[in-house]
């Protein structure tokens, strides 16, 4: 003779309850897309759900595709993603490493940049930020309408090589920007045959 199966209360809650149980409550609130928006935005500025960008200050560039930032008083190393530019530290630097410094260090006179999370990792190996970085060209200013992706500038000059991991965002005006670098001859198109 088996033994008797314990049993487990399920509350009979589908969800079509849920939502009308929702939709009943917000009707009964004096201005119900208030309470929302207002607990999206504590949510969002407690850390609960991430920014889609963030400002911050440039400390310093490290090379032609790594730069040190300040967060809200908070310092933190930043990779670019989508690009991959010559290496300048080690015994032998590679060639065009020195020029995408250089590039890099005068896109960002200005100090200040928008860094976007995109898809895939948030971290690379080394613990860096990985983002798309946008240069600010105004107070205010938000990705896509008042800034220039400085991973695409670097590409279009022939300072980078596009190396796509696990964000596409930019695929298509990254390669197209290669493309026509390499036609053109710029940079490291020319100088590193």
């Amino acid at each position: 003779m088996d033994a008797p199966r314990p049993t487990t209360i399920v509350p009979n809650w589908s969800m079509r309850r849920i939502k009308g149980a929702l939709n009943r409550w917000l009707q009964a609130q004096p201005m119900p897309w208030l309470i929302i928006v207002a607990l999206c935005g504590a949510m969002a500025c407690s850390g609960m759900i991430p920014a889609p960008w963030e400002q911050a200050d440039v400390t310093r560039v490290i090379d032609g595709d790594t730069i040190e930032v300040r967060i809200s008083g908070t310092l933190h190393r930043v990779r670019l993603k989508g690009i991959d530019t010559p290496e300048i530290y080690g015994e032998d630097p590679e060639c065009y490493g020195l020029e995408a410094t250089a590039r890099m260090e005068e896109l960002l006179a200005g100090g200040k940049v928008l860094l976007v999370r995109g898809k895939g990792d948030d971290l690379d190996h080394y613990g860096r930020l990985l983002r798309w970085i946008f240069l600010v060209d105004q107070p205010g200013a938000k990705p896509y309408k008042h800034s220039a992706l400085i991973q695409l500038e670097l590409v279009y000059g022939g300072y980078a090589r596009v190396d796509i991991h696990d964000d596409d965002t930019h695929e298509r005006s990254l390669a197209g920007g290669w493309r026509l670098a390499k036609d053109l001859g710029r940079g490291l198109h020319s100088a590193c045959r």
